[in-house]
């Protein structure tokens, strides 16, 4: 998969190659740019990943993320990373729960954090917070066996 993903980076065309073939006009340049860019850090930071260099994935993905947050692809490994390093760490002084509400503003569609939340504020006996989070966890995963 590194490999076949070198290549690709490789042979990616220059952003104003691509921005010219895909008749890109020049009110929608900047845009497009941003958009180009955030991909090539992104595939950059998952081939990083592939190498075991994890430091510079995640720095990659985070500028990925700052070049273009509305990115779909880029958000949820964002997110997910968010999640994953708490897990693995779990900081002293950090509370699962603003964790998840961090990875909630990165991605609002977010279904394991939605579904986490939702099982923490019923276990703290916050019925009214439970039920939203399992609504909208409801409407992310309606077949959940959670639900069932």
């Amino acid at each position: 998969m590194a490999k076949l993903l070198n290549y690709m980076l490789q042979h990616r065309p220059h952003v104003s190659v691509a921005a010219k073939e895909l008749n890109i006009d020049s009110s929608n340049y900047a845009a497009f740019e941003r958009a180009y860019i955030a991909t090539d850090l992104a595939h950059r930071s998952w081939l990083a990943l592939l190498r075991n260099n994890s430091q510079e994935g995640q720095r990659l993905l985070k500028l990925a993320f700052q070049a273009n947050p509305n990115d779909r692809w880029i958000s949820y490994a964002v997110a997910d990373a968010t999640l994953a390093n708490y897990e693995a760490s779990q900081p002293e002084g950090v509370s699962e729960k603003s964790v998840l509400e961090s990875v909630l503003q990165i991605r609002p569609d977010h279904a394991e954090a939605l579904k986490r939340l939702w099982q923490l504020a019923q276990a703290e006996g916050n019925t009214e917070a439970a039920q939203r989070y399992k609504k909208r966890f409801a409407e992310l995963s309606p077949l959940d066996t959670l639900l069932q």
